[in-house]
């Protein structure tokens, strides 16, 4: 997937948890086309940030209770629609991933997926584009289709 950009991808990190905003970090540090504007480890930590500077590309985790949740991911799009939101989510629970592509998230991504695909799908919401990794597209499927559904003629 062709990454060329013509400016750096501004990008705001969301997620309560240390080592993963570190690890994101690192991550981005390497990654000559990105410029990480800010972190948020908190609700008001977020909205505070977007409100200074809207990024090219939201990274969020919503399944921190009392940090960030749905609820966020509303609050942005009602209040920063044009906010592209990357979610990056050990969330495994299928109701609550089904009611954030409800949202209208751009991008899905578990926090199993590796660099490659990390960087790819930033690249990708960047643009404008649709990314999701392949065990969000499995549950997206199995709620399109069911398991149950048999295909023979």
């Amino acid at each position: 997937m062709p990454r060329s950009i013509v400016k750096p991808i501004k990008v705001l990190l969301a997620d309560a948890q240390f080592l993963s905003r570190y690890g994101l970090c690192c991550l981005l540090a390497d990654v000559g086309e990105v410029d990480l504007i800010g972190e948020a480890t908190s609700e008001e930590e977020l909205i505070a940030c977007l409100q200074k500077e809207l990024p090219d590309v939201l990274v969020l985790d919503y399944n921190q209770p009392e940090h960030f949740t749905l609820e966020t991911v509303m609050a942005v799009r009602r209040d920063f629609p044009e906010c592209r939101i990357l979610v990056i989510s050990s969330d495994s629970d299928r109701s609550r991933i089904y009611q954030a592509i409800e949202q209208e998230i751009n991008s899905f991504l578990t926090k199993e997926c590796g660099e490659e695909e990390i960087i790819d799908a930033i690249y990708a919401t960047a643009r404008g584009e649709k990314f999701f990794c392949n065990n969000i597209i499995n549950h997206i499927l199995e709620r399109s289709f069911g398991k149950e559904d048999d295909c023979t003629p």
